[in-house]
């Protein structure tokens, strides 16, 4: 397991903001990569506290939700 401390470190090294976002996400979800790469635009969404985006798992397991992810701003 990665601390929050570790993890913290990993996003200030990368400096592609879509490569902090993917990170980011797969930590906070804990979603698998394949399940976050095939995302929709419609799976996402926006407000003032971050994102959202819907998992929709194709295996008879059910692991669909939301989950808050605060996505690291593009802007720095």
């Amino acid at each position: 397991m990665i601390t929050e401390t570790e993890m913290q470190r990993i996003l200030t090294v990368l400096k592609n903001p879509r490569d902090r976002a993917f990170i980011s996400s797969l930590y906070d979800s804990g979603c698998r990569i394949e399940e976050l790469i095939t995302l929709k635009n419609r799976d996402i969404s926006f407000d003032q506290y971050g994102s959202y985006f819907q998992l929709r798992e194709r295996l008879v397991t059910e692991r669909s939700g939301l989950w808050a992810v605060q996505l690291p701003c593009p802007c720095s």
